[in-house]
């Protein structure tokens, strides 16, 4: 995600509760978080709203990561799940996320923890690729079929399935 180069050093330092360290920290992100932000929101608005939730994270949470190397991993998964749960927030559909597991019926999860996880992520989806998800994986449609209720070409089907599997990954590796 980050395209600053950021030393160990620098993420060490306000790691170990060095304020001037934390808030350069802070500073060298902030056009990458926004850039993040921007992508993985469901809705505009709340592009500010994730960047200052992540701010806030990272403030209070930095000094708990284990190791420098893992800062922009931890970043990256932070500023996800943040988008993610702003884009629930709002979504209307599933105002809890045991509404989606029931409604969709997983049956091969081995655990209910990973059920929950799995519905949250689907519903934290934005709407144009959770359609496509639900569509092709829950309803088992073709990609010719889900094109045709979704009025729009074949490899954009594609597409949105492609996108939309990577943000579940992301989001359920985290």
């Amino acid at each position: 995600m980050l395209s600053v180069d950021l030393t160990s050093d620098l993420i060490g330092r306000a790691r170990g509760g060095d304020a001037a360290a934390l808030a350069r920290l802070i500073d060298l992100c902030q056009p990458d978080v926004r850039r993040y932000a921007r992508r993985h929101c469901s809705n505009a608005a709340d592009v500010e709203d994730a960047i200052q939730e992540v701010n806030i994270v990272l403030m209070r949470h930095l000094s708990g990561l284990r190791a420098a190397g893992a800062f922009l991993g931890w970043l990256n998964v932070t500023m996800l799940r943040m988008c993610l749960r702003l884009g629930r927030r709002f979504s209307g559909r599933y105002s809890e996320i045991s509404d989606i597991a029931d409604d969709l019926r997983f049956s091969t999860t081995p655990s209910p923890e990973l059920r929950r996880d799995i519905a949250a992520a689907i519903a934290a989806l934005p709407p144009l690729y959770r359609e496509v998800v639900v569509l092709r994986d829950f309803k088992e449609l073709s990609m010719k079929e889900i094109a045709a209720r979704l009025a729009i070409e074949v490899s954009a089907v594609k597409v949105r399935l492609h996108r939309a599997r990577e943000m579940l990954r992301e989001y359920l590796t985290a």
